[in-house]
């Protein structure tokens, strides 16, 4: 059960503030970009996505998106901010996460994703402080459904 439960639960991505990762001394963010930031469907970031992420590097906050979506779609969004990415993470495996430690090793790393089952788990085996976000939108690819399912019976179980 340890894997599975984030560090911490926001309703938004906007609630991961530069401020609460700075007064905690974190100094990389890894991000999921689909339904974390924007719909799965969205190429590029939304205004709102956009101004977040500009807000963490004005802070000096590093951030690397990591997805488990196609080369081509994380790049076209990565490229809005000339920001690093991983793409075909296969999160929760932890292969594309210690690829990223190779290249920054001496990061705080926090996570912050929409699902347990990929983002969670996968920054929870990498011992990285995990957050959970809700997801922005319901409509959710078929695999996604799934887990969706799973999480909302954990939610339940964690608010007992």
């Amino acid at each position: 059960m340890k894997l599975l439960k984030p560090n911490k639960f926001v309703n938004h991505f906007s609630e991961l503030t530069a401020e609460f990762l700075l007064a905690n001394k974190f100094t990389l963010l890894v991000c999921d970009i689909d339904n974390t930031l924007v719909a799965h469907d969205e190429k590029l970031p939304s205004l709102e996505a956009k101004k977040y992420i500009d807000s963490l590097l004005q802070k000096q906050i590093k951030v690397v998106f990591m997805s488990n979506n196609y080369e081509e779609r994380v790049k076209t969004f990565s490229e809005v901010f000339n920001l690093p990415y991983i793409a075909f993470a296969k999160k929760p495996l932890k292969k594309s996460y210690k690829k990223l430690l190779e290249k920054y090793p001496n990061e705080n790393i926090i996570c912050l994703g929409d699902q347990i089952m990929t983002d969670v788990i996968g920054g929870n085996r990498m011992h990285f402080y995990t957050v959970k976000t809700k997801p922005l939108f319901e409509k959710d690819l078929f695999s996604t459904k799934i887990n969706r399912k799973i999480e909302k019976l954990l939610q339940k179980y964690w608010e007992e």
